[in-house]
């Protein structure tokens, strides 16, 4: 995910809140990010490489500067950030389906209203909320990242018990079985059972 980069050193640049009964249009070399979230509706997009991402209501997406897409929306209302910040960004859209919208509904809207209102301060304001919406989308990333891990494991718990007669049984074999590379299916193993494989 685009917020993985510790070093994340973000300039806001509007906030906005969008909102259309149908759309079809085109954008093209965007010079700064996008981080939305979606209050109500939907939308298709297709990428330049040919991927397509799908957005409903309660959807987070990142678009990166300089994407060219097309997209197809209907009924929609959001809230977006538009930024930039220092130092390369994944070149995809990419797609957060939040656990607690109405955190992320909050957020945005927080957001908005002190970047329309521009009191003193607005700007450190701004970026402050900014900033608990990436760490929200990380803390919420990374866990499920460890349900999705946790779930590999108990594939290799259970692969283990139906090959462990099998003289051919490696931890290379384990880790190719739940798709990771032996390092880290022994850090993970280890992590979760105090035991090497």
């Amino acid at each position: 995910m685009f917020f993985e980069k510790e070093d994340l050193s973000a300039s806001i640049l509007s906030v906005l809140r969008l909102e259309w009964e149908s759309r079809n249009d085109k954008s093209d070399h965007r010079p700064f990010h996008a981080l939305s979230f979606r209050l109500r509706g939907n939308a298709e997009m297709h990428t330049a490489d040919g991927r397509t991402v799908n957005f409903e209501t309660g959807d987070m997406a990142f678009v990166p500067a300089n994407l060219t897409y097309t997209q197809i929306a209907g009924n929609e209302r959001l809230l977006v950030i538009h930024f930039t910040c220092d130092g390369e960004m994944p070149f995809e859209v990419q797609k957060f389906t939040p656990k607690n919208p109405e955190y992320f509904e909050r957020k945005f809207t927080d957001m908005y209203n002190a970047w329309s209102k521009k009191q003193p301060g607005y700007a450190h304001e701004c970026k402050s909320i900014f900033y608990k919406i990436l760490l929200e989308i990380e803390r919420q990333w990374n866990q499920h990242r460890l349900t999705t891990a946790n779930d590999k494991l108990a594939e290799a718990v259970e692969y283990i018990h139906e090959h462990f007669t099998d003289r051919d049984l490696t931890v290379e074999a384990m880790a190719r079985h739940c798709g990771m590379s032996d390092t880290y299916f022994r850090k993970l193993f280890l992590a979760n059972f105090s035991v090497t494989p």
